[in-house]
């Protein structure tokens, strides 16, 4: 299993743990005005990013009208 990387876009701060959303805390626990970044890494396939906590979506994960 992967983990996750959770970086500050403004300042480049970063925290690196098992679970997105511990590492989210951790860094704002620091820095709680940062606008963050996530991304898990170490496990090939899993194609995902958070920024500011929202997860976007992939325009396969889109529905068409």
């Amino acid at each position: 299993m992967g983990r996750f990387l959770v970086v500050d876009v403004t300042t480049g701060d970063y925290e690196i743990a098992d679970e997105d959303l511990e590492a989210s805390e951790r860094l704002l626990k620091r820095r709680p005005d940062a606008l963050l970044y996530d991304q898990p890494i170490g496990e090939p396939g899993r194609p995902s990013a958070r920024i500011g906590g929202f997860r976007m979506a992939y325009s396969s994960d889109v529905p068409r009208c």
